[in-house]
């Protein structure tokens, strides 16, 4: 919170910056690094940051993360779903993470054939929610990416896939 503080004062969404950031390391913690603990992932980034756009940016990071590492392993994403129904969380915030992961993909790739692949994926958990989930949280967000915007465009915003804010992506 005081390093939050900090970050406010300095302006230019450092705060964004640096909770998205954060986001991004809960992912990569070590601890949270096996199989089975999305739901921990997760609901860390909803308790260490002191607002609520802290918590979007840090669940935006950590989804980025996930996706950017797993994109040609859906299966682990589709697992890392089902391991969150229940636990209360911004989807928008969510879903510009997984946005984000996918753009910095085509621009980094310059090959949109695995994020093709996964938005053609179709959940194969027979979970309720399952089918929709991914729709709403992955298929979405990345057929957004694909169908609007552009690796040669993208450079004219890359600094926004590593902050959530309502407006983008």
């Amino acid at each position: 919170a005081e390093i939050d503080r900090e970050l406010v004062q300095m302006g230019e969404n450092l705060s964004d910056y640096f909770w998205h950031g954060v986001g991004r390391a809960i992912y990569f913690a070590p601890t949270n690094y096996v199989p089975g603990s999305a739901r921990r992932v997760v609901e860390l980034t909803q308790q260490e940051p002191p607002h609520e756009l802290g918590r979007c940016n840090a669940l935006a990071g950590a989804s980025w993360a996930m996706v950017l590492v797993n994109l040609r392993e859906p299966e682990v994403i589709e697992a890392v779903l089902v391991q969150c129904e229940g636990i209360r969380f911004d989807s928008n915030a969510f879903a510009h993470g997984v946005s984000s992961a996918a753009l910095i993909w085509l621009n980094t790739t310059e090959s949109p054939a695995e994020l093709e692949t996964l938005c053609r994926r179709q959940p194969l958990v027979e979970h309720p929610t399952a089918a929709e989930r991914w729709n709403t949280l992955i298929y979405r967000p990345c057929r957004r990416v694909l169908d609007q915007y552009y690796a040669a465009a993208a450079d004219a915003f890359i600094g926004e896939v590593f902050r959530y804010h309502a407006s983008t992506l």
